[in-house]
């Protein structure tokens, strides 16, 4: 692998106005991490910077071309940024998704740890600043963003938003609860300065079970049949008071 392109992971975001989105989904002892990166503008998705890269480039990079290791610390060794299979370690790599569509340029890189190892993925140790990942057998405890004024040096990076999911019991968080076990943590240039680091708290001897909310196509459905259902009721009566009163 290419470790000046691995130091380089964010220079994507000095071409374009692009959003990333990182969602970790916590459940059954495993993590689950997503990172979707994508420009919805082609005009800038073809601009070339100084290394006359494109934003296209780079997604085609990340999300078809190069091999991003798992574990942060497989890609800045000093064996030539090749890692050597072990007993502990299998070099895995991300699963990763290059997005080439009329309207849309962008990639996906996503994978599964256990909750022990996600202390060392890639990931988050390349963009959240001071990230730590503690797990002590029954509380897991996320921080990270020691400094995001990081975030003004992207010019062109709209958003970051961090997005975690998660059955476990939430202890504590400085995140945005949205109902059904989704937290929010959202950094923009805005509001990088003054912004708190992130940090939430999971019992993962509790879980919780939320209720699936019902499409709105459901919801047209059964209003509808419910309609019907009076509409008949009510025509079935107004014929069978007429047929008494004829009578």
């Amino acid at each position: 692998m290419n470790k000046k392109i691995c130091t380089m992971f964010f220079l994507i975001f000095l071409v374009t106005g692009c959003d990333a989105n990182y969602t970790i989904e916590i459940k059954e002892g495993k993590i689950k991490e997503t990172l979707y990166v994508n420009e919805l503008n082609m005009t800038k998705a073809l601009e070339r910077d100084d290394m006359e890269m494109s934003f296209k480039d780079y997604a085609l990079e990340y999300g078809k071309t190069n091999t991003y290791y798992t574990n942060y610390y497989n890609m800045y060794t000093d064996e030539g940024n090749v890692c050597k299979k072990s007993k502990d370690n299998e070099c895995n790599v991300y699963d990763k998704e290059f997005i080439d569509k009329e309207n849309e340029i962008g990639f996906i890189l996503s994978s599964d740890f256990t909750i022990d190892e996600y202390k060392n993925a890639s990931i988050p140790n390349d963009m959240i600043p001071g990230f730590s990942s503690t797990f002590d057998g029954k509380y897991l405890t996320l921080t990270g963003g020691s400094n995001w004024n990081f975030i003004k040096g992207y010019k062109n990076l709209d958003n970051l938003k961090i997005t975690i999911k998660t059955n476990y019991a939430v202890k504590s968080t400085n995140t945005k609860y949205r109902g059904n076990g989704v937290y929010e943590f959202d950094v923009t240039k805005s509001n990088n300065i003054d912004r708190d680091q992130l940090y939430i708290i999971l019992d993962t001897t509790v879980t919780k079970r939320y209720s699936k909310k019902l499409p709105t196509l459901a919801y047209y459905i059964i209003f509808t049949l419910l309609i019907t259902l009076f509409i008949g009721l009510g025509m079935f009566l107004y014929n069978k008071y007429n047929k008494n009163n004829k009578i």
